[in-house]
C-alpha cells in the first residue's frame, strides 16, 4: 500500500508565549509554577491535535488500481476527530480533482458525441461511487451531479461547433472545387463563356452563405476580397490560356509576351504582388518553353534558309517555290527576322541579276542612283523641285533652265547620252529641247540623274552636289578647294544649297483640301478617337496617307493607324501602365502628375526615366513625337505592324523615304515619323549589302574597261570618248583607292595623256574636274601628275582644235591621213571633198568641235588662190563639186571661211548659190571679172542710183544693224547685174530697173510682200502664195517665248495682222511691230544660254 507523505513534527514546545507578568505574580512563586504547568498542558494538547490533523491529511492514498483510499480513526477522542476531519477534507479534495480530470478526459474523448459522453460518464460515476467510502458518498455524489451536467453541456457545444466547422469547411471545399473548375474553364475559354459565368455564380452564392452565417468566421468584406482575388486569378488563368492559344497561332509570340507583361502591369487585374509574379512566371515559362521548342523546330528550317540564301547570292533559283515556303515557315515559327532576311536576300539577288545583266553605262546610272539614295538623295529631290520651279512643270528661267528640275538644254544633251534617251531632240532647237523638258516625268528623271551623278562624284557630299547642280562642277570644285568657303560662290549658289537642304527634311506640297482629305482617309483606318488623327500635323498626315494609298492593293487594304497623336495626359497614362515593367514608382509618378501636370512631371522624372531605360522606348509627356503630331504607330489587319508579314513591313520600310517619312527605331518596326524629326536625319532605306554588291560589280567592270584602254593604247588605238567618260563615272562609284591610284598613275604618263587628247574638250574638262573633286581633300603625287598632265593635254588640244581641227584628228589617229587637194585634177575633187567630209563627221561625232570648214589651213589658202585666178566656169566647177560632196553645214562653214580669208564677198555669195541656181552663181563670178575690166557694166555710184537700188532691196528687209549684210548682197547683185549688162552690151553705167530687180531676185532668192512691206523669201524661189500659206500655218509653238516689251505673249494672228519680218540670216527673222519710224521688236523670254535679260525673238522659218 502506498504511504501518503507524513506531516513533520512542529518545533520546540518548551517555550511558552511571552507575556507581561506583574510584580505581584512574580513575588508568588507557587502561583507561577502552577500557571506554568497549566500552560504546559495546553501546549501539549494543541500539539497533539495538530499532529492528528497532519496525520489525517496524509491518510489519503491510492491503491494498486489507482483508486483513492483513506484510513479512518475513532471519533471518540478529540485527536481522532481532528484526524478524521483532515482525512475527509483531503479525500474530498482528491476526489474532486479526479472528477474534473476524468470529466475533461471523457469530454475530449467524446468529441462532441453526447451519447459517448453519457456512457463514459456513467461508467466513471458508478466505478467511482463503488470505491468511495460510504460516509463520503453523499458529498461525492453531489460533486458528480454538479460536474456531469456542466461537462455534458460543454460536449454539446463542442458538437455544435464541430458541426459548424464541418459545414463551413464543406462550403469552402466546394468553393475550392468550383474555383478549380472555373480556373480550367477560364484557361480554356476565357472569362466570358456561359459555363464559366455559371460556375462563378455558384461560387458567389457559396461565399454569400459564408458571409451571411454569423457562426462562420468569414465576413462580408473578406468574402468580397476573396471573390475579387478569385476573379483576378481567373483572369490570369484566362490570359495563360490566351498565351497558350497565341503561341499556337501565327505571329503569336509577340501577343503572348504582351499578355505576360499585362499580368505584371495591368492594375485592373486584382492580384497580389506574389500572385502577379506567380502567373507572370507561369506565362513566361510557357513562352520560354515555346521559344525553346520553336528554336529546336526551326533549326532545320533556318539551316535550309542559309543554304537557300547562299544559292540566291550565286544567282541560282531566284524563282524557286522553296523561298516563299521557307520564309512562311520561319515567320510561323516566330523568326520574323529570318523570314525578312530570306525575302530581302531574294529581292537583292533579283536586283543584282538585273543590274549585272545591264550594260555598263546603265549600271553606273543605277549605282549613282543607289548611292544617292543611301546618302539621303530621295528627300532632297522633292526639295529641289520646290526650290527650282515651285512645282511648275512649264517653268522656264531667265537663263533657259526648264521644267520641274530646271534642267539647262545643253546639260540635257549630256544627260540624254547618259540615259540613252533616243527621244531627246539632241539636234533640235533650244525651243524643242525646252518643250521636251517640260514633261514633268522627263524633267524629274533628267534632274534626278544629274543630281545623283553629282552626288556620286562628290562622294555623298550633298552641299557640293547641290552647288554643282546649280552652277556646274567647276563652281563646286572651287568651293571645296577654298575649304567650303561660301565667299567664292555667287550669292545664288550659296543661297541655293542652303535653301534646298532647309526644305529637304520636311518638304511636302499639298493643299488644305488634301490635308483634310488625308486625315479623313486616316480616320477610316483607325479605331482611335478622332483627335488621334486630327491632332496630326497636316504635312505628316498627307505624307502618311499618300504612302498608304500608293501601296500595292494586297498591302494597302490592311494598313491602318494603331496609334496617332497623343496628349501629354495620355502619354503620362502610358508611363503609368508601364511603370512596373521599368521599376518606376507608379504612385509617386501619378502624384506628381496630379500636382505638377504631365509635362512638368515629365521634366522632373526625366533622369529616373533614363536610368530605368523607359526613355529608350517611351517618350516623356511633351517629349514624344506622337504628342507633336509627327509620329504614328502603324497597324496591319487591325493588329500592330509588329505582327505583319515580312513583305508588308519590307515594302513600308523600303518606300518610306520616298514620301518624306522614316522608321527611326530599330526595335519598333511599327513606329513611323516625319523625316523632319530627330534633327532631320532621314532614314536610309538602302541595304548596305546592296551598295557593296553594286560597288563590287562596277569596280570589276571598271577594271576590265581600264585593261582594255591600256591594251588598246599599247597597240596604238586611242580610247573612245564614251569609254573614257564611262571610266570616269565608274571611278566615282569605285571605293577601291588602290585601283583609283593605279588609274591615276597610268594617266600621269605621257602616253596615256596623249590618248586623253582624243577626248571631247567637254569630256576632258569633266574628267579633270572629276578627278579634282574625287581628291578634293588632298592629291597623291600620282594623282597630281595625272591632273597636271591632263590639263596640259587640254591646253594643247584647245590650241590644236582652234588652228587645225582636221590635222589634230589626223595626228591623234582619229582619222586616216587626208588626201591633198589636187586643184589641177578636177576628177579627184569629189573623192577628196568626200574624205574631208568624213573627217569632219568623225571630229564632230567625237565632240571635239562644232561645225567646221572641210579644209585644213594649207588647202584653204590654196583654194582661195585658185578661186582668185581661175575663170568663172572653173570657179563654178570647183564650188559645185564642193557643194555636192560636202554636207550643207560643212559647205556653209567652208564658204564662210573662204570669204573671211581675203576672197571677195561675191565669191562667197556665188558659192552659196551653186546648189540652187548655178547659172546665177556663175554669172556673179563672171560679172566680178567683167567689172574689173569695165566698171560701167554696173550702175554708177550716184545718189539717185543708190535711192533706186534701195527701192529694189529696201534696208527694211534686214534687221537693224545688218546694213553690212545688205551691202554684201548688193555687191553680189552688182556683179550679177554686170554679167547681164554684158550680155546685152550695155556699158552706159545707167541703172536698168528690171535688170537690177532680176539680179537682186537671183541673189536673194526673191522678195515677197507682208502687210505692205517687202520680205526676203524664207526659201529660195518661194512664191508669194507659198509665203502666205506658210505664215497662215504658223502655230503658238512657232512663237513660243515671243512677248512684247510689256510681257504680253505674241500670237500668230498678231504677226499676220500687224507684224513685219526683217531678215537676220537665211530663213530667220526678227518680228517688228508699230510705226516704221519708231518700231518695237518681239522679245524672247527667257533668253537662251546664260544671258539673264530678255533678248530679241528670232522666228526660224527654215525647213517649213
Amino acid at each position: 500500500m502506498a504511504k501518503l507523505p507524513e506531516i513533520q513534527p512542529r518545533g520546540a514546545i518548551t517555550r511558552g508565549p511571552q507575556s507581561s507578568v506583574s510584580p505581584a505574580e512574580v513575588a508568588n512563586p507557587f502561583r507561577q509554577i502552577g500557571q506554568a504547568l497549566a500552560d504546559w498542558g495546553d501546549t501539549f494538547q494543541k500539539k497533539e491535535m495538530a499532529d492528528a490533523a497532519t496525520a489525517g491529511e496524509n491518510a489519503v492514498y491510492r491503491d494498486n488500481q489507482g483508486n483513492l483510499k483513506v484510513e479512518m480513526r475513532s471519533n471518540l477522542s478529540a485527536k481522532g476527530r481532528a484526524y478524521n476531519a483532515a482525512a475527509a477534507q483531503g479525500y474530498t479534495a482528491r476526489v474532486a480533482g479526479d472528477i474534473r480530470a476524468a470529466g475533461v478526459r471523457i469530454s475530449n474523448e467524446a468529441k462532441g458525441n453526447i451519447d459517448t459522453f453519457d456512457g463514459a460518464w456513467t461508467g466513471f460515476r458508478d466505478q467511482l461511487l463503488q470505491n468511495v467510502p460510504e460516509e463520503y458518498q453523499g458529498a461525492v455524489l453531489t460533486m458528480l451531479d454538479t460536474e456531469g451536467p456542466r461537462l455534458r453541456l460543454g460536449v454539446s457545444e463542442q458538437k455544435r461547433t464541430a458541426d459548424i466547422k464541418e459545414y463551413e469547411g464543406n462550403i469552402k471545399s466546394e468553393i475550392q472545387m468550383l474555383d478549380d473548375e472555373a480556373s480550367t474553364l477560364a484557361r480554356s475559354g476565357g472569362v466570358g463563356t456561359t459555363a464559366y459565368l455559371e460556375k462563378t455564380q455558384q461560387i458567389r452564392t457559396l461565399y454569400q452563405q459564408l458571409a451571411d452565417n454569423p457562426d462562420f468566421v468569414v465576413g462580408q468584406t473578406e468574402a468580397d476580397i476573396a471573390l475579387k482575388r478569385m476573379e483576378g486569378r481567373h483572369m490570369s488563368e484566362a490570359m495563360l490560356g490566351q498565351v497558350d492559344k497565341a503561341l499556337s497561332g501565327p505571329n503569336g509570340l509577340a501577343e503572348a509576351q504582351k499578355l505576360s507583361n499585362a499580368i505584371l502591369t495591368d492594375d485592373k487585374i486584382p492580384l497580389s504582388p506574389a500572385e502577379r509574379r506567380q502567373y507572370a512566371g507561369l506565362a513566361n515559362e510557357r513562352i520560354n518553353g515555346f521559344v525553346a521548342q520553336a528554336k529546336a523546330n526551326l533549326k532545320p528550317v533556318q539551316d535550309r534558309s542559309q543554304q537557300i540564301q547562299k544559292r540566291l547570292k550565286e544567282g541560282v533559283g531566284l524563282d524557286a517555290d522553296d523561298v516563299d515556303k521557307t520564309a512562311m515557315e520561319l515567320a510561323r515559327g516566330g523568326d520574323l527576322a529570318g523570314a525578312t532576311e530570306l525575302i530581302s536576300t531574294r529581292a537583292m539577288a533579283r536586283t543584282l541579276q538585273g543590274f549585272r545583266s545591264s550594260p555598263n553605262s546603265v549600271q553606273v546610272n543605277q549605282a549613282e542612283s543607289l548611292l544617292a539614295r543611301a546618302s539621303g538623295g530621295d528627300t532632297i529631290i522633292a526639295a529641289m523641285q520646290e526650290v527650282e520651279s515651285g512645282g511648275d512643270a512649264t517653268s522656264v528661267s531667265s537663263k533657259g533652265a526648264t521644267g520641274l528640275m530646271q534642267v539647262m538644254p545643253e546639260t540635257a544633251d549630256e544627260i540624254a547620252g547618259d540615259l540613252g534617251d533616243v527621244n531627246f531632240p539632241k539636234n533640235g532647237t533650244v525651243e524643242q529641247k525646252q518643250a521636251y523638258l517640260k514633261n514633268p516625268e522627263i524633267s524629274r528623271q533628267y534632274g534626278t540623274h544629274y543630281f545623283n551623278k553629282m552626288l556620286t562624284r562628290y562622294n555623298g557630299d550633298k552641299e557640293a552636289a547641290l552647288i554643282a547642280y546649280n552652277g556646274g562642277p567647276q563652281r563646286a570644285d572651287a568651293w571645296l578647294a577654298a575649304g567650303r568657303d561660301d565667299s567664292v560662290l555667287p550669292k545664288e549658289s550659296a543661297a541655293y544649297y542652303k535653301k534646298v537642304l532647309g526644305k529637304a527634311s520636311s518638304i511636302v506640297t499639298f493643299s488644305p483640301e488634301e490635308a483634310t482629305s488625308a486625315k479623313g482617309f486616316l480616320q477610316g483606318r483607325t479605331d482611335k478617337a478622332p483627335e488621334a488623327i486630327t491632332g496630326l500635323q497636316d504635312g505628316f498626315a498627307v505624307k502618311l496617307a499618300r504612302m498608304m494609298q500608293d501601296a500595292p492593293p494586297e498591302i494597302r487594304n490592311g494598313l491602318g493607324v494603331f496609334s496617332g497623336m497623343r496628349t501629354p495626359q495620355r502619354q503620362a497614362e502610358i508611363i503609368s501602365e508601364n511603370a512596373a515593367k521599368y521599376g518606376i514608382d507608379r504612385k509617386a509618378w501619378e502624384a506628381d502628375v496630379a500636382k505638377l501636370g504631365p509635362i512638368e512631371a515629365g521634366k522632373k522624372w526625366a533622369g529616373e526615366f533614363k536610368r530605368s531605360g523607359l526613355s529608350e522606348n517611351i517618350g516623356k509627356p511633351g517629349g514624344s513625337y506622337h504628342q507633336k503630331g509627327t509620329a504614328a504607330d502603324l497597324s496591319y489587319n487591325g493588329q500592330s505592324l509588329a505582327q505583319a508579314p515580312a513583305n508588308v513591313v519590307g515594302w513600308l520600310h523600303d518606300n518610306a523615304a520616298k514620301y518624306g517619312l522614316k522608321f527611326p527605331l530599330a526595335n519598333e518596326n511599327w513606329h513611323i515619323e516625319d523625316d523632319s524629326t530627330r534633327s532631320g536625319v532621314p532614314s536610309s532605306p538602302v541595304d548596305p549589302e546592296l551598295v557593296k554588291e553594286y560597288r563590287q560589280e562596277v569596280t570589276s567592270d571598271a577594271r576590265a574597261l581600264f585593261a582594255d584602254i591600256k591594251s588598246g593604247n599599247d597597240r596604238g588605238l586611242t580610247p573612245t570618248v564614251s569609254n573614257i567618260d564611262l571610266l570616269n563615272r565608274q571611278l566615282a562609284v569605285v571605293d577601291d583607292q588602290d585601283f583609283r591610284n593605279e588609274v591615276a598613275d597610268y594617266f600621269a604618263t605621257q602616253l596615256a595623256t596623249d590618248s586623253a587628247m582624243v577626248m571631247a574638250p567637254a569630256q576632258l574638262e569633266s574628267l579633270i574636274a572629276g578627278l579634282r573633286a574625287d581628291n578634293a581633300d588632298g592629291f597623291t603625287v600620282a594623282q597630281s601628275q595625272m591632273v597636271a598632265g591632263l590639263e596640259e593635254a587640254a591646253k594643247a588640244q584647245q590650241a590644236a582644235l582652234k588652228d587645225d581641227p582636221l590635222g589634230y584628228a589626223m595626228n591623234r589617229r582619229l582619222v586616216s591621213n587626208l588626201p591633198p587637194l589636187d586643184l589641177q585634177n578636177p576628177d579627184s575633187w569629189a573623192g577628196t571633198f568626200q574624205a574631208y567630209q568624213s573627217a569632219v563627221d568623225v571630229v564632230r561625232a567625237r565632240g571635239l568641235t562644232g561645225n567646221i570648214p572641210a579644209l585644213r589651213p594649207g588647202a584653204q589658202q590654196e583654194l582661195q588662190r585658185r578661186l582668185a585666178t581661175s575663170t568663172p566656169e572653173e570657179q563654178i566647177q570647183l564650188l559645185g563639186t564642193m557643194q555636192q560632196n560636202l554636207s550643207p553645214d560643212t559647205y556653209q562653214a567652208t564658204i564662210s571661211a573662204i570669204a573671211g580669208k581675203g576672197a571677195s564677198l561675191p565669191v562667197a555669195a556665188a558659192g552659196a548659190l551653186v546648189g540652187v541656181n548655178p547659172q546665177a552663181a556663175e554669172g556673179i563670178l563672171r560679172g566680178q571679172a567683167l567689172l574689173a575690166q569695165n566698171p560701167n557694166l554696173a550702175p554708177k555710184q550716184t545718189d539717185e542710183n543708190a535711192a533706186l537700188v534701195d527701192e529694189v532691196l529696201p534696208p527694211s528687209v534686214f534687221a537693224p544693224a545688218l546694213e553690212g549684210a545688205r551691202q554684201q548682197i548688193l555687191e553680189a547683185a552688182r556683179a550679177r547685174y554686170a554679167d547681164l549688162a554684158n550680155q546685152v552690151g550695155d556699158t552706159s553705167g545707167q541703172l536698168n530697173d528690171s535688170r537690177m530687180q532680176q539680179a537682186v531676185q537671183e541673189v536673194t532668192g526673191g522678195l515677197v510682200e507682208m502687210n505692205g512691206h517687202q520680205v526676203i523669201a524664207p526659201r529660195y524661189g518661194a512664191s508669194q502664195q507659198e509665203f502666205d500659206q506658210l505664215l497662215e500655218g504658223l502655230s503658238d509653238a512657232d512663237l513660243q517665248g515671243a512677248v512684247t516689251s510689256s510681257g504680253t505673249r505674241v500670237k500668230p494672228q498678231d504677226l499676220l495682222n500687224e507684224g513685219r519680218l526683217r531678215a537676220v540670216a537665211d530663213g530667220r527673222y526678227v518680228l517688228e511691230f508699230g510705226p516704221e519710224d519708231a518700231p518695237t521688236y518681239a522679245l524672247r523670254q527667257p533668253s537662251p544660254g546664260s544671258y539673264g535679260g530678255p533678248s530679241v525673238f528670232v522666228l526660224d522659218l527654215r525647213g517649213k
